[in-house]
């Protein structure tokens, strides 16, 4: 099986291009993680998810999402290989796939790692989910 979830917050405002006759959506998703190392001081640590999104829901989360929100995305891992034009070797990059995505009333990132503010933007009330 081959199921990735990620809750995290947008690092920048997604991207939409044409893909053939599709759209596809791409966004980097923060997600972190803390505990407490053997000497009780607080860890942190940032792992960075490149997502991508197909044809209605790419435009979906193109209208609607912007850097620091939060957002709940259910998908796959997929890896895409292609021959660097500049040195001629062969380039990995493991994206998420998204199958599902929803809204995360938990608003925007308040750290400023996010860009946000607080709160949910207009027109998203706080703890409405909306799975596309």
């Amino acid at each position: 099986m081959n199921k990735a979830i990620i809750v995290g917050y947008l690092g920048k405002d997604p991207e939409i291009r044409n893909a053939g006759s599709s759209k596809v959506c791409s966004f980097s998703v923060a997600t972190n993680e803390s505990w407490k190392d053997k000497d009780g001081n607080k860890q942190e640590k940032t792992e960075w998810h490149n997502i991508e999104f197909w044809d209605r829901q790419a435009e979906v989360i193109h209208e609607r999402f912007k850097k620091g929100d939060r957002i709940i995305i259910e998908g796959k891992l997929e890896t895409q290989t292609w021959d660097d034009k500049e040195d001629g070797k062969k380039r990995y990059k493991t994206i998420v796939r998204g199958l599902h995505f929803e809204f995360d009333g938990g608003g925007k990132r308040e750290d400023s790692g996010g860009g946000g503010s607080g709160g949910s933007r207009g027109g998203q009330s706080q703890g409405r989910n909306e799975d596309f």
